[in-house]
């Protein structure tokens, strides 16, 4: 497996407390199931559907997570901010 580096944005690098981190990989599954991450975007073994991830600036929906890796790729992975006040100020 080649080390990859990937870079987090957003809550999800707050959470981890790091701006990038380095993980042996061969596909995208291999870069989201590594020890540094998994606890991170997965919720009751599904990838959490406001996690993000992109490479070379393609999302991987439409690359898919078996998508190989290359010497040059840049991984991008962030989540998704929502939210909002439940009131209407006037």
């Amino acid at each position: 497996m080649k080390e990859v580096e990937v870079k987090l944005l957003g809550p999800i690098s707050q959470l981890i407390g790091k701006k990038r981190v380095s993980v042996k990989a061969e596909t995208i599954e291999d870069i989201l199931k590594s020890e540094e991450l998994r606890q991170y975007l997965y919720r009751n073994n599904e990838l959490n559907p406001f996690v993000r991830i992109y490479v070379n600036g393609k999302d991987i929906r439409f690359l898919g997570l078996d998508y190989k890796i290359r010497e040059g790729n840049e991984i991008l992975i962030l989540s998704a901010v929502g939210g909002g006040s439940s009131t209407i100020r006037r």
